[in-house]
């Protein structure tokens, strides 16, 4: 057994122990260090109990980018690993980078394919981890960025581990070779228009000029913010702890009674925890400063890739992806015999507490189900008097993003209800133990 091969072994046994996983997922793209690990893999899998397959995106960055593609799967099918190819339909926005682009996309794809018991490899090797530091000093990154590559860390569904994080890319050169193994040469590798082929090119090599120690040295000060980040999540935890809520919320006084030097990591905590993308720690600051610094009857919100952080009522709040176009003047016929879903939640008949409505009145009725418009009143069964939605959605502390994707129940042209928060008082009844009761239930997931 090659030392390279027990090194292998032995990082992803202690990933599928942390991670608990329960299947391998390669992203391979077919160039020299994912096929070196596709080999191994190969011959490891079933010593460790797992299964294999692997995922190929395709940028379409260049020319042959679908030869590429089709040369990952052929290589992927004499090994007998199943391989789904994803291609990209974007293109990186203007002032974005390709790289940073590049790397959103296959984190946004990828996990979509996955679920809480896979572990994505990846194929980053110890040279690559050098290089992040390197490059994350150059960015002026915290500790977070300075750690470099993470071993294995919380992808949000699953996991994502880098298994030849020990291994030097003149060692699995030297592997590839042995073994005759054919791999595809990327051209973007060697052009220097890429921040990261001219720190391997030039950075490096003059850094070496200085010290031939240099790599070992950099490693240490990765291991050092290692501690120092451990250290800092230690801290946000007990923060959010105090003062966190569900859903996806904290309170600003979370923020603001912790020191400023703690705020942005309690924030990346937050974010890391809901599976949220994470901005760099300058734009963690200003999201910090520009929530904190809101008047208390603003509402601000700032959009994080495809995710949003909104404030309303002292709190901040994790959501999802924004919604409120889909809904504009739709309206739907429900039966609620079966449970009615949208893309951000899922409306149900169910027992509630205190008051509902008749499990007869019920029976071989349908609904409509709406979206706020403006101007609608309503009657809350508690209320001695109806009063405009609007103000019934500020008094119940419902954030401004909320209203218009909560649906709204009528039988006929009366709305009945608003799903999860109030019945009408027309409708509604005080529960009788000689009868059973229901109402409408909301379970949304507008934070995920």
């Amino acid at each position: 057994m090659s030392d390279i091969h027990h090194s292998v072994k032995t990082a992803l046994s202690t990933f599928l122990e942390r991670s608990a996983a329960g299947e391998l997922v390669l992203l391979f793209s077919g160039g020299r260090d994912s096929t070196v690990l596709l080999e191994l893999l190969v011959g490891i899998k079933d010593e460790l109990g797992s299964s294999l397959r692997a995922v190929h995106i395709d940028h379409r960055l260049n020319s042959n980018s679908n030869a590429q593609a089709e040369k990952c799967a052929h290589l992927a099918k004499v090994k007998g690993v199943n391989l789904k190819v994803y291609k990209l339909d974007t293109e990186p926005p203007k002032g974005q980078s390709v790289e940073e682009w590049g790397r959103n996309e296959r984190y946004r794809i990828i996990r979509r394919d996955i679920n809480s018991k896979s572990l994505v490899l990846t194929a980053h090797h110890y040279n690559d981890h050098v290089e992040t530091v390197v490059q994350r000093v150059t960015q002026g990154a915290g500790p977070y960025g300075l750690r470099g590559i993470v071993p294995l860390r919380k992808l949000n569904p699953g996991y994502i581990g880098r298994p030849l994080l020990e291994i030097s890319r003149d060692e699995i050169t030297s592997f590839a070779i042995e073994r005759k193994l054919v791999w595809y040469e990327d051209p973007m590798n060697y052009e220097l228009r890429y921040e990261r082929t001219r720190i391997r090119n030039f950075v490096i090599p003059s850094l070496k000029s200085f010290s031939t120690k240099v790599e070992s040295r950099l490693e240490k000060l990765s291991k050092i913010q290692i501690e120092l980040c451990d250290i800092l999540d230690h801290m946000a935890d007990s923060c959010l702890a105090k003062e966190r809520f569900l859903p996806k919320k904290f309170s600003v006084k979370a923020l603001s009674s912790s020191k400023d030097i703690l705020r942005p990591y309690i924030l990346r905590k937050a974010l890391t925890d809901s599976g949220f993308p994470v901005p760099r720690e300058k734009k963690l600051e200003a999201i910090i400063t520009q929530m904190m610094e809101a008047k208390a009857d603003a509402n601000p919100r700032i959009k994080i890739g495809t995710h949003e952080l909104g404030r309303y009522d002292g709190y901040i709040y994790l959501i999802g992806s924004p919604q409120e176009k889909l809904v504009n003047n739709e309206t739907f016929e429900w039966d609620p015999i079966e449970s009615f879903r949208l893309p951000w939640g899922c409306l149900s008949i169910g027992e509630t507490a205190e008051f509902g409505i008749s499990e007869r009145f019920f029976e071989d009725r349908k609904f409509t189900i709406k979206f706020r418009r403006g101007g609608e009143r309503f009657w809350p069964s508690n209320r001695n008097k109806s009063n405009e939605l609007k103000k019934l959605f500020q008094e119940w502390r419902v954030p401004p993003w909320e209203r218009g994707l909560t649906p709204l129940i009528y039988y006929g042209d009366e709305l009945i209800a608003v799903a999860g928060l109030g019945i009408s008082r027309k409708f509604a009844r005080k529960f009788d133990s000689g009868q059973r009761y229901l109402g409408f239930l909301w379970n949304s997931s507008i934070y995920n």
